[in-house]
C-alpha cells in the first residue's frame, strides 16, 4: 500500500506550487531525502517543476516522474493548492526550510516528524 504525499513550496499565504507523490510519502523516506537533497530553494523548484511523481529519490533524475519517466499524460504538473486542497497522508512544504505536516494539520520540522514517526512505530 502506498503513502502518498504532497510536496509543495509556499507562493502565497495559504498558497503552494506543489505535487503529488505517489510511493513513500512518509518522514522517514520523502522527508529525509527532501531535507538531505533538495534544501536549496532553485533544486525545490526544479523538482516542483516535473510535475507529479512516482517516486522521490535522492536526485531529480533517479526519481520517478509520471510524465517525463513514464509518459502517464492524465496526471498534472505543478498545480497551485491550498492546505485544504493538499490532504493525503503527509503533506511537505518548503518555506525557507521543509516542514511537515500529516492530516492532523500540524506543522513539525522534518527531524521532528521523523522522531514522532519512530516513537509510533515502536
Amino acid at each position: 500500500m502506498a503513502t502518498r504525499c504532497y510536496i509543495g513550496i509556499k507562493i502565497a499565504v495559504d498558497e503552494f506550487k506543489s505535487i503529488y507523490c505517489h510511493n513513500d510519502g512518509y518522514p522517514m523516506h520523502v522527508g529525509k531525502m527532501l531535507k538531505e537533497h533538495y534544501s536549496d530553494r532553485s533544486v525545490a523548484e526544479s523538482l516542483i517543476a516535473l510535475g507529479d511523481m512516482k517516486r522521490l529519490a535522492e536526485s531529480i533524475e533517479a526519481s520517478v516522474f509520471y510524465r517525463r519517466d513514464r509518459g502517464e499524460t492524465e496526471y498534472v504538473d505543478t498545480e497551485i493548492r491550498t492546505m485544504e486542497e493538499m490532504d493525503e497522508a503527509y503533506t511537505y512544504v518548503f518555506d525557507d526550510e521543509w516542514l511537515c505536516a500529516d492530516r492532523s494539520g500540524v506543522w513539525l520540522s522534518i527531524d521532528a516528524a521523523i522522531a514522532l514517526q519512530v516513537g509510533e512505530d515502536d
